[in-house]
């Protein structure tokens, strides 16, 4: 009996010291070993998709409801926009997108025991979600976030000029909205060519002058054409649907050498260089095309010895060969250099 005694209070001891060692590593909290669940997918609940298009503007209240599966733990909800910026944070599931900035956003959820340590304003990317832990979903779901007449086009550059000329002239355009046409007209805002792939090559565009490119978003096919006028679209207006509020100029610019010859005709002659005498030729050229042009002087392989001032070039310190003089014509500045071929 007294063995039995001690073997209690033995058996009572450990059980003791199990639930003891239990209460503590629970109740650690920061330092706490239990992992996070991070296999969780995350949905718009019921339906399951992983994209939908809001409208921040109209009558409809987009508060829109996620879920989370397999769920295991309790999960937090965040929205990014596109440069990973966290928009809004809660344990809600539960998310209005009427009071969120317009884009193209990502909702993620991550699942967490302990406390938050991002906030609005944080790069998610780069910032601790949740102490001790925190579970990331392994997917997003993205909203469509638009409002009526927010279409815009984007690119590198808000205006281009380019030289028409045997090389191709390809610029990328893109924008936000779905189902994009791009559309390019000229000054007068008559249609040239449509393009739904954003990628345009201007060598191909029509007669020189000034393009304008605008974006038009919209599900239904596009009732204009080449020959229309774009200002037909301006009352096509929805929810991420119309035409750009903003177009990309694009400067197209013809030149043209034109033809050469001296001023009597002549295509070839020959000098004496080195003789003490000037050898001045005056040049003609026709049908040249630019805002600007000039002569250019080279050897017989094309290196350019002479960038004369004017239609007259002195060739007695040109020293004896072959010189081929060209007439060059352009826009913008010039950059060719003596040396340069």
């Amino acid at each position: 009996m007294h063995k039995n005694f001690y073997d209690l209070v033995s058996h009572l001891l450990l059980v003791s010291i199990f639930l003891f060692t239990t209460n503590q590593l629970l109740a650690q909290g920061p330092g706490d070993r239990r992992p996070c669940q991070d296999d969780g997918v995350i949905s718009i609940a019921f339906s399951g998709d992983t994209e939908l298009n809001t409208c921040t503007d109209d009558e409809i209240m987009d508060r829109i409801r996620f879920q989370v599966l397999p769920f295991r733990q309790a999960f937090a909800y965040f929205v990014v926009d596109e440069n990973d910026i966290i928009l809004s944070i809660g344990f809600s599931n539960f998310i209005n997108f009427d009071l969120l900035p317009t884009g193209v956003l990502r909702v993620y959820a991550f699942s967490n025991y302990g406390r938050f340590t991002a906030g609005v304003g944080d790069n998610f990317t780069t910032t601790e979600l949740s102490a001790p832990c925190a579970g990331l979903t392994t997917n997003f779901v993205t909203i469509n976030n638009s409002s009526s007449g927010d279409v815009i086009i984007e690119s590198e550059q808000d205006s281009y000029a380019i030289c028409l000329d045997e090389e191709p002239d390809v610029l990328s355009f893109s924008s936000p909205a779905n189902n994009v046409t791009y559309i390019v007209t000229d000054s007068d805002g008559v249609i040239h060519a449509l393009n739904t792939t954003g990628e345009i090559d201007f060598n191909n565009a029509g007669i020189p002058g000034t393009c304008n490119v605008y974006a038009f978003a919209s599900p239904d096919p596009i009732t204009v054409g080449p020959g229309d006028n774009v200002s037909a679209l301006t009352d096509v207006i929805g929810c991420g649907i119309g035409l750009s509020n903003n177009f990309i100029t694009v400067e197209r610019i013809e030149t043209n050498g034109g033809a050469i010859t001296t001023a009597d005709g002549a295509t070839e002659l020959t000098t004496c260089p080195g003789d003490g005498n000037a050898d001045e030729v005056t040049f003609s050229t026709t049908d040249v095309i630019g805002a600007n042009s000039r002569l250019i002087v080279t050897d017989d392989n094309n290196e350019i010895i002479g960038l004369p001032e004017g239609n007259v070039v002195d060739f007695e310190g040109a020293g004896a060969g072959v010189c081929r003089v060209y007439n060059l014509a352009f826009s913008g500045e010039f950059t060719a250099a003596i040396g340069d071929f």
